[in-house]
């Protein structure tokens, strides 16, 4: 999943929260959206980014709710 793709559940109301997720291997951050009613979670592409650049595209999406941070 893409971050336009992620945008367009957004709008669609299927995201129950973001979450900025660490990957204790690389070091490097990636936004995982966990779906709403359980549905599970999908992690977008790339999962490389560094904090700061994670953070910019949450925002870019327009996600005006809590973010989590993770790692």
């Amino acid at each position: 999943m893409n971050d336009g793709e992620l945008v367009e559940r957004i709008v669609h109301g299927d995201v129950e929260r973001l979450v900025i997720r660490r990957d204790t291997c690389t070091g490097q951050f990636g936004i995982v959206a966990e779906w709403l009613d359980g549905q599970g979670e999908q992690h977008l592409e790339p999962f490389s980014d560094t904090l700061d650049d994670a953070w910019s595209r949450v925002r870019w999406m327009g996600w005006q709710r809590d973010i989590v941070i993770q790692g």
